[in-house]
């Protein structure tokens, strides 16, 4: 595995051992109808406050189609630098190619911030991307009462995940697969959700 100097500086050293990755693939597609696992304090701790910090010092800016999503986007990415060169790493791909058995060859970062008022909605003339995808959570001080939780549906039950700072939400998209983050409501004051998210091929 390369570069495993860096992934040492990021991830916590739970997910670097061989019992732990063997284990992360079984739970992943036991789910059948929408493979999924969400992996908690997936950073070290001082890394994970560290980028929400960065992200809560950036600039963003609002991308808004009212029948679509309303969210934001950062202005300018160079400060997340140091999260981009581990997230693009070979070696970073090659972990999470061994967790689940896939091989990962190209990744796209997409750093996203839900305030009140935020969403996005299902919507029949948008498909998704079908691959990986991976939301890594550094929302803190947040309240199921606030909403805004991360929700997969299939022709199954959705599979709804909760705001965890320093989690990794994963998931494969399937045909029937889709994606939408629930209204952000009025209740939620000046606290931020903060995703990156990481779609994989």
């Amino acid at each position: 595995m390369g570069d495993v100097q860096l992934l040492k500086e990021w991830i916590n050293p739970l997910y670097l051992v061989q019992e732990t990755i063997a284990q992360i693939s079984p739970t992943f597609y036991a789910h059948q109808e929408l493979p999924s696992i969400q992996l908690s304090n997936f950073f070290l701790e001082e890394k994970a406050e560290h980028v929400r910090k960065v992200l809560d010092k950036l600039s963003w800016k609002k991308n808004y189609i009212p029948h679509m999503h309303s969210f934001h986007k950062p202005a300018n990415e160079k400060t997340l630098a140091s999260l981009y060169s581990l997230l693009n790493s070979s070696g970073f791909k090659s972990l999470l190619g061994t967790m689940l058995k896939k091989e990962f060859k190209n990744i796209i970062i997409e750093p996203l911030q839900f305030q009140h008022g935020d969403y996005t909605l299902l919507h029949d003339t948008y498909e998704q991307e079908k691959g990986i995808v991976c939301y890594l959570d550094f929302t803190k001080n947040w309240s199921e009462d606030f909403w805004g939780q991360l929700i997969f549906t299939t022709k199954a039950e959705p599979i709804i995940f909760p705001r965890i700072f320093n989690a990794a939400h994963i998931v494969q998209i399937t045909e029937d697969a889709q994606c939408f983050v629930k209204y952000v409501n009025s209740a939620v004051g000046k606290n931020k959700v903060y995703l990156v998210k990481v779609t994989m091929h």
